[in-house]
């Protein structure tokens, strides 16, 4: 089975024959509390649903809290039940509907009768104290909890309730940037994995360290494997899938390796919830690509929150929010999994905006998700997560992926992101470009297909330490790829080059439209390298010099020969920035960043890109399905700072592409609000005009019926 995105999963060939899960769908979840059995109303809730065209319900049913009069010793059911049976009642109402059933299992945490009858079941601390959360006991994946108490439990909702599939969340090791746990069976199975005792707390110097993470990662997976079998021998059709933390150092804590727990579920899911946690505003579509690349042409639901977020969990998210949000997920192909807090709302102001989302979503859904025809591709690295990123991530390795997410977003590039592991599955001849922010620590396989993509004529940009550390974070005594690059570690990478600059040398692609400027800004860090021979280098360094008084604020040395971009000739085209320019987009959003970032992947690969100008806050997605091509168009002005509470519509919005030369649109529809529009052609290249851009708009180009 190949990795990558060679097909997309919801398209309108794959509706009848395909099992449930495999077809373009709309999901919600109920998040029930403990008092939520004396004040649920099932038939509002179905009803709502039913008008919102959901497909497939999910709500607690137990695990750290049973809704359910639970014959099982030690489940712990919520003391407000009553004589009710809300899962009951819930799964019957929304079958009444044809809606699919998901239980939503909480496999994480209980309560004291289970831990003082089996304190070997739960984690404990380097000091023997258990590890709590809310007054909950977390529970060990490695101990019993999980291979005998939880499967007992999926066997007897299986039993009673015969749900569709089950949906397991808080399957996951307690966060290490917690504790490590050092209960008997952690121990007892690392020993004999490793043939070392666990490391007693993170140590990013230990190598032992590092093979821990290594391994939680194993034992995820395996537990995972197991549920799902369970599930199975409950039900040969039912579906089995977690929740995955969503973000891109979010999922390394709780030991969820993404490429390999996706090969092994039914659907794909990533929760992409909110802005409460201060993500992007293109969090959605960040993760859905991600999660694309390793799906193995499953579907991908993204669970997106109702409510606001932790610090305000009873109140809804602005209707002009969630809009936006879902259209990120929309664009990317992703499927709306809306999640609400509580069985009753305090807050219900948007609910008609997610009502009328999944109405839109259901009549437009043959037009969703497709073949990517992006050909850029942006590197995600987990290795350079783990081990280079370490307990910094966010800011070593984070901020340079995100910087060139953004860069390109305002660019108006089409781009895909591919996990690591899909790199050497992956028929990478359909791109144009590979770029790699600050992939540090790739692994083996990884960077030789690099190099086979770039001496096939392929293009590459890569920026700061890329490939500098070997896979386990060791480092190396030049970088991996130096012979792409045409640049070479001099074995010692310059820091603390706040107020230095980047002097543009000569005319170059990659500094196009800064004519005007000498210099520009320049910070962080810098790899000292020399160059072959046959390297250019467009940008040098100039040192840092002083900011105040402004009498000091004066350049002593003009400039250096130290590289800070490196053009290069290896079969395809290379940009290498010794730098950290990615970051500073990303910390800073001073436009001459993404404008030499957007010109590396111009010149290394000339990839298709779409014409918006002056309108650099449109997020566009591109894509095919059968004889169409289908242009998103997201509006995220206004929206950098969440959450986004009025809408910022663009009026006369020009819009140009190139078509691939097999498509021969005479028509353009837009779905979301301006139907047909007028379309000037010139060869392959089709220009229009949108009137309004709210903040979503679908073009479809085809030829008339």
């Amino acid at each position: 089975m190949r990795l990558g995105m060679q097909r997309g999963a919801n398209t309108v060939a794959v509706t009848e024959d395909l099992p449930w899960h495999a077809k373009p769908l709309r999901l919600a979840q109920i998040n029930l509390n403990e008092l939520d059995p004396q004040r649920l109303d099932v038939e509002a809730w179905i009803d709502y649903l039913a008008q919102a065209k959901v497909d497939v319900l999910s709500f607690n049913v137990g695990g750290a809290v049973a809704f359910y009069p639970s014959e099982l010793h030690g489940h712990n059911i919520t003391p407000f039940l009553g004589g009710r049976d809300p899962v009951d009642e819930l799964t019957t109402a929304a079958r009444s509907k044809g809606m699919k059933v998901l239980a939503r299992l909480d496999f994480n945490r209980t309560k004291d009768v289970l831990y003082h009858e089996h304190p070997d079941w739960f984690t404990i601390d380097y000091t023997g104290k258990p590890i709590m959360h809310y007054g909950f006991y977390d529970a060990c994946p490695s101990g019993p909890y999980y291979s005998e108490f939880m499967p007992s439990v999926i066997r007897e909702i299986m039993a009673r309730y015969r749900f569709d599939g089950i949906f397991a969340v808080n399957c996951h090791y307690t966060s290490f940037t917690i504790a490590v746990c050092h209960c008997a069976h952690c121990r007892r199975l690392f020993r004999e994995a490793e043939g070392q005792p666990l490391p007693a707390h993170p140590d990013w110097d230990n190598p032992v360290w590092h093979r821990y993470m290594r391994w939680r990662y194993r034992m995820t997976t395996e537990v995972w494997n197991l549920l799902k079998n369970v599930t199975r021998e409950a039900d040969p059709q039912a579906v089995f899938l977690g929740n995955l933390g969503g973000g891109i150092s979010r999922n390394t804590p709780h030991g969820w390796e993404l490429s390999e727990i996706a090969h092994l579920e039914d659907a794909v899911q990533q929760e992409t919830q909110n802005r409460g946690a201060g993500e992007p505003v293109f969090l959605p579509a960040e993760q859905g690509k991600l999660m694309r690349s390793v799906a193995h042409g499953k579907q991908v639901w993204l669970m997106m929150s109702y409510n606001f977020g932790f610090g305000a969990r009873f109140q809804a998210s602005p209707p002009a929010e969630l809009q936006v949000w879902f259209a990120e997920a929309f664009a990317a192909g992703g499927l709306p999994y809306v999640h609400f807090i509580g069985g009753r709302l305090q807050d219900t102001r948007s609910l008609d905006t997610i009502r009328d989302l999944l109405v839109w979503h259901a009549a437009n859904e043959r037009h969703l998700g497709g073949d990517s025809l992006a050909e850029t591709a942006v590197v995600y690295s987990l290795r350079t997560v783990d081990h280079y990123g370490k307990d910094r991530s966010p800011q070593r390795y984070d901020s340079h992926f995100r910087g060139y997410y953004q860069a390109l977003l305002r660019s108006h590039i089409p781009f895909d992101v591919l996990h690591e592991a899909a790199l050497a599955q992956t028929d990478l001849s359909r791109y144009k470009v590979l770029v790699l922010p600050n992939a540090a620590c790739l692994p083996e396989e990884a960077i030789e297909s690099i190099r086979g993509f770039v001496r096939s004529g392929g293009g590459l940009v890569a920026t700061h330490e890329t490939t500098l550390f070997d896979e386990w974070g060791k480092p190396r005594d030049d970088f991996a790829l130096s012979d792409l690059f045409g640049a070479h570690y001099n074995g010692r990478t310059v820091t603390d080059l706040f107020h230095s600059h980047m002097r543009i040398k000569g005319s170059h692609p990659v500094t196009a439209g800064l004519e005007g400027t000498e210099m520009l800004p320049n910070a962080g860090a810098a790899c000292s390298v020399h160059l072959d021979g046959d390297a250019a280098a467009p940008l040098v360094l100039v040192p840092p010099c002083p900011t105040y008084p402004p009498e000091l604020a004066w350049t002593r040395i003009e400039e250096t020969s130290q590289a800070m971009a490196v053009a290069h000739e290896a079969g395809g085209r290379v940009v290498y920035f010794p730098g950290t320019p990615d970051r500073l987009y990303w910390e800073n959003n001073l436009p001459d960043h993404a404008a030499i970032l957007a010109n590396a992947v111009r010149w290394a690969g000339s990839p298709v890109e779409i014409g918006l100008p002056e309108w650099e806050s449109v997020d566009v997605h591109l894509y095919r399905i059968d004889g169409a091509v289908v242009l998103h168009l997201v509006n995220l002005t206004g929206a950098e700072r969440g959450p986004l509470y009025k809408l910022n519509p663009l009026y006369d919005v020009p819009v140009c592409l190139k078509l691939p030369a097999d498509i021969h649109a005479v028509e353009v529809r837009a779905l979301v609000d301006a139907g047909t529009l007028p379309l000037e052609r010139d060869g392959d290249t089709v220009k229009l005009v949108i009137p309004a851009l709210r903040h979503y708009e679908v073009l479809v180009f085809e030829h008339k019926a």
